[in-house]
């Protein structure tokens, strides 16, 4: 997980609110930034660890990240849009950093080619 990135949108925000999410029992904590409408959204699990960070501009989703508890980052870095890639190598991760599952995607996360799991 990037230390950096957490410390900035924890530092340079308008205005700030939480929300709830009660099926899991997770915290989304949102910091805004009303110059160029940002939404960098701060996901916590319901033992206070970062699940994942997502950062949204005028409602589309610029940057999209998941963690396991231990920091160690599940999938994908997406920094534009996910359906905005014509052809998008994926790799996904064991919780213990090994490959899980590797292969392609297009628009529409729609499978191509030969996947590996």
């Amino acid at each position: 997980m990037d230390s950096n990135l957490v410390d900035s949108i924890k530092s340079n925000y308008d205005s700030f609110y939480v929300e709830k999410w009660e099926r899991n029992n997770w915290t989304v904590n949102h910091y805004l930034l009303y110059q160029d409408s940002t939404d960098n959204m701060l996901i916590y699990d319901s033992n206070r660890n970062i699940a994942a960070i997502s950062i949204s501009q005028n409602g589309i989703k610029k940057y999209i990240a998941e963690f396991y508890p231990n920091g160690q980052q599940k999938g994908p870095t997406f920094k534009k849009p996910p359906y905005s890639y014509d052809s998008l190598l994926l790799k996904y991760y064991h919780y213990n950093g090994r490959i899980k599952d590797i292969g392609y995607i297009t628009k529409g996360f729609i499978n191509i080619g030969e996947w590996k799991y």
